[in-house]
């Protein structure tokens, strides 16, 4: 019986995961709108079913005892808070993933995290930092040959963009060197040290 409901609870969370990452990636290409703006609200609408449903999905691999399919998970609903604006709670869940990602040993999830807290950084204005965590993150993907989830590529192709603007071509290159020169443990301990710069 409690074998039954294991597959169960596991099949409902594998359906809210499927769901959510649907209802992004229809929102995805307006990245960076204004959520107030009347002919966005169907994307709205989508965006706070997606964030239930990794909710959902979160407390279902909780039960489940399934930690490292949540810490992606943790990394997705951050991404979805961050498109929302709402900073301050989608930095405790890309920490949230980051510490989980890395009892698990999970490179990958370590990876996505310092990818959100990344995008954070340039949603705050943080060029610097957003390079740095973007180029740490990077280096542990090529460490791995995992690449990004293709679903979010069009943020850091804004980010890439971002960051080229606000430090130029020179700075932005030195800042992602500096970050892919990062051990896992120095870039852990900055992505932790939220007033960095």
């Amino acid at each position: 019986m409690r074998k039954r409901r294991s597959t169960t609870t596991a099949a409902r969370r594998q359906q809210a995961l499927a769901l959510g990452l649907a209802l992004i990636q229809s929102t995805v290409p307006i990245l960076g709108a204004r959520w107030r703006d009347p002919a966005l609200m169907n994307v709205a609408r989508s965006t706070a079913l997606a964030q239930l449903l990794f909710v959902e999905s979160i407390q279902l691999s909780r039960e489940l005892g399934d930690r490292r399919g949540l810490c992606s998970t943790l990394c997705y609903l951050g991404q979805v808070l961050l498109q929302k604006a709402e900073h301050e709670a989608a930095q405790h869940h890309f920490l949230e993933g980051l510490a989980l990602s890395r009892e698990v040993n999970s490179i990958r999830g370590i990876a996505a995290a310092l990818e959100g807290l990344a995008l954070l950084a340039q949603a705050q204005a943080r060029p610097l930092r957003a390079a740095r965590l973007l180029g740490a993150a990077d280096a542990l993907r090529n460490s791995q040959h995992a690449p990004r989830v293709r679903l979010w590529q069009p943020a850091y192709d804004q980010l890439q963009a971002y960051l080229r603007s606000e430090l130029g071509e020179a700075r932005a290159l030195a800042c992602l060197g500096q970050g892919q020169r990062m051990s896992l443990q120095q870039a852990v301990q900055y992505a932790r040290e939220l007033t960095a710069e």
